[in-house]
């Protein structure tokens, strides 16, 4: 199926493919790569092939190109290790914008209004970081995860988003440890068996669509008493 589908419907276009065809092999072609990225989000990988072609040749035929996203960039450890600072650190930057604004309207995040420009990691990070802290069994299971992507973020400006003349060079392994951050969060944060973000519940209950990734009071275990 060759497909190109309107920019405010490539996600739930995605979704009803997954929900209503899961039981079809289905074969998708775009030149959209938002349109990609989102089918990647509503399939994830389990069971999944993706391909890239960036060109053809007369006597080769298609060439095939690098198919993983800035998720795969960051998630995939085996990738992540494979990628320049540079490549990296840009990733890095545009994963966790996207991460950012799919959580902070799936935990019901409050962001201060901005009229003029759109929201940057400077203004959804810190009240993302607030709400998780206040969660204790967020807290509880993450304890370092917020103070971790709060030390380590200077990179991303060093590297990946700004030209700047650094006084010294930014140490690779910095930038890495900065993507594992990331990629730790997502892994706290979103369920592969759902593909979605968890959500607000209450102020100390987030969990996915599933619960199969939960953050909240143990739900109670029945007492069973023996028969005398």
């Amino acid at each position: 199926m060759v497909h190109s589908v309107d920019a405010k419907h490539r996600a739930r276009f995605a979704k009803l493919l997954k929900d209503e065809f899961s039981d079809h092999q289905i074969l998708i072609s775009t030149h959209d790569i938002i349109f990609y990225q989102r089918l990647r989000d509503a399939f994830g990988s389990n069971g999944f092939r993706y391909l890239a072609l960036t060109g053809w040749d007369i006597a080769r035929g298609p060439i095939r190109g690098d198919a993983s996203t800035d998720i795969d960039r960051i998630v995939n450890e085996e990738i992540r290790l494979s990628k320049s600072t540079e490549e990296l650190s840009a990733a890095g930057g545009r994963f966790f914008e996207y991460v950012l604004q799919k959580a902070t309207e799936a935990l019901d995040v409050s962001i201060p209004a901005r009229f003029d420009k759109r929201h940057t990691i400077g203004s959804m990070w810190p009240p993302l970081a607030k709400k998780l802290r206040k969660n204790p069994y967020f807290k509880q299971m993450y304890p370092t995860l917020a103070d971790d992507i709060d030390r380590s973020g200077w990179v991303r400006n060093e590297v990946g988003a700004h030209y700047n003349e650094a006084d010294a060079p930014v140490d690779p392994e910095e930038v890495r440890v900065h993507a594992k951050h990331l990629a730790d969060l997502y892994s706290a944060i979103y369920c592969d068996d759902c593909t979605g973000f968890i959500r607000k519940v209450t102020d100390q209950d987030f969990r996915c669509g599933c619960e199969m990734k939960a953050y909240r009071v143990p739900p109670a275990v029945p007492s069973v008493e023996a028969a005398e």
